[in-house]
């Protein structure tokens, strides 16, 4: 979301302005004790994002371990 509003590319940005998702996880949606007040639903909700989070993380990197498998198959020494 910053990047479309301050209009640059995420390489563009300034390391201490960049989007990090090991923060929002952390501070956002990884809960071991619902704060007080919220609804069971929302909390729910918070998890199961959270765990969809996750899950895209894990499927990212078995993919690009998967691409860099092909690579090093067809050249070891070839540049990934």
């Amino acid at each position: 979301m910053r990047r479309a509003i301050k209009g640059r590319s995420w390489l563009d940005t300034p390391r201490d302005e960049r989007f990090d998702h090991a923060d929002v996880l952390r501070e956002q949606l990884d809960m071991t004790a619902i704060p007080a007040g919220m609804a069971a639903k929302d909390a729910v909700y918070r998890q199961s994002l959270a765990a969809l989070f996750i899950a895209l993380n894990a499927v990212e990197r078995v993919t690009l371990t998967a691409w860099l498998a092909d690579i090093n198959a067809k050249g070891p020494g070839r540049l990934a």
